[in-house]
C-alpha cells in the first residue's frame, strides 16, 4: 500500500506500486485482489484507504492478518489473525511456502504493471504532475531520502515514483497530514547530514512557509520542489466530481522562487523536465536549502485521479 511505499524495491516484477490512494490504480489492482486465493496483510492499517478498500476481498479468498495486535478496525473481514512480530512471522511463512510457479497469475500481474505504467506515464504534452514525478525519479539518487506531502501530488507519486531502496521515503500515513514534507525533510537532513528532496504542493507549503527560515538557519541540505496548481487540487476535484460549486479551494499566485530567495535560499523556476533536472542538479551541488517552483495547470490532475 502507499503507507508501505519504500519498504520493497518497486522494480520487482510483482510490485504494483503504492496502492490505496488512486481510483485509477484501484481499477487495475482491486480486480487482482478479488481473484487471489489468499491475501496476506502484513502490518496493514486500512485507515485513510479509499472506499474501494473497505471490503475488497472475494468471499472465497482467505484473508490472513499479520500484525502486532489483533485487528479491531471493522473495515474488512479477517479469517485468521497472526499476532506478533511482523517480520519474523513473514520469514516463518516464507520458509513454509511451496516454491511453485503460477504462469497465469504472473502474466496477470505483469499486465497490471504494464497498465499502471501507462496510466501514470508522463503527460503527452511533456509537463504536468506525472512528468514532474518521473523527472524527479530520474534526477534523484536511488538511495536519496525523499519526503512527500499530503495532496494530489502524493497520489501521483505513490504510483509514478519508483522506490528502490528501503525506508528512503518519508510521509504521513494514517493521519494524512498536510504540510509535513518540509519539516520531515529538515529533520531527516539534520539527523543524517544527507541531502533530502521534499515534494509538496502549493497548499501544503503555504501552511508552513516559515519553515523555509528554519531550513536556512539550520543549513539543512533540503531541496523543496513545490508543484503549484494554484488550488487545493484534490479537494477541488472532489467538489467537481460531486457536482458541487468550487468553494474555498482557489489559491492566489505566489512567487515561491522569489520568496525563497528573499529568505536566503537558492531558488529556481522549472517549466519543463529538462529545466527541473538542471535545477535539482544545481541544488545538490550548491548545498544548503533550495526551492524549485513548478507551475502546472489547475486541472492537471483530473485525467489521472
Amino acid at each position: 500500500t502507499y503507507k508501505a511505499k519504500g519498504v520493497v524495491d518497486e522494480r520487482h516484477q510483482r510490485s504494483l506500486g503504492g496502492t490505496g490512494l488512486s481510483p485509477k490504480a484501484d481499477s487495475v489492482i482491486l480486480p487482482l485482489v478479488a481473484r487471489a486465493d489468499v491475501v496476506l496483510l502484513a502490518g496493514y492499517d486500512p485507515i485513510e484507504m479509499r472506499r474501494g478498500w473497505c471490503e475488497p476481498f472475494d468471499a472465497r479468498t482467505w484473508v490472513i492478518d499479520v500484525s502486532t495486535r489483533p485487528p479491531r478496525h471493522g473495515v474488512h473481514r479477517v479469517d485468521r489473525s497472526l499476532v506478533g512480530d511482523v517480520g519474523h512471522t513473514l520469514s516463518a511463512l516464507a520458509a513454509l511456502a511451496p516454491r511453485t510457479s503460477r504462469p497465469a497469475w504472473d502474466e496477470s500481474v505483469s499486465a497490471g504493471r504494464a497498465s499502471l505504467a501507462r496510466i501514470f506515464s508522463p503527460e503527452a504534452h511533456g509537463w504536468g504532475p506525472r512528468a514532474i514525478t518521473h523527472a524527479l525519479r530520474a534526477s534523484w539518487p536511488d538511495d536519496g531520502l525523499v519526503t512527500v506531502d499530503t495532496g494530489a501530488h502524493r497520489i501521483v507519486l505513490s504510483q509514478a515514483f519508483e522506490s528502490r531502496v528501503p525506508h528512503a521515503l518519508l510521509q504521513s500515513t494514517g493521519l494524512c497530514t498536510m504540510a509535513c514534507a518540509l519539516p520531515l525533510a529538515i529533520g531527516a537532513s539534520v539527523a543524517t547530514g544527507a541531502p533530502v528532496l521534499a515534494v509538496t504542493g502549493d497548499g501544503g507549503l503555504d501552511m508552513c512557509l516559515g519553515e523555509l527560515a528554519t531550513a536556512r538557519d539550520l543549513g539543512a541540505r533540503v531541496t523543496v520542489v513545490v508543484i503549484d496548481d494554484a488550488s487545493l487540487g484534490l479537494i477541488a476535484l472532489k467538489q467537481r466530481q460531486e457536482r458541487l460549486p468550487e468553494l474555498g479551494v482557489a489559491l492566489g499566485a505566489t512567487d515561491y522562487a522569489g520568496l525563497a530567495r528573499a529568505m536566503g535560499l537558492h531558488a529556481f523556476v522549472a517549466e519543463d523536465v529538462h529545466g527541473l533536472g538542471r535545477a535539482i542538479a544545481a541544488s545538490r551541488e550548491l548545498g544548503g536549502p533550495s526551492l524549485v517552483h513548478c507551475r502546472i495547470a489547475r486541472d492537471a490532475y483530473d485525467e489521472v485521479l
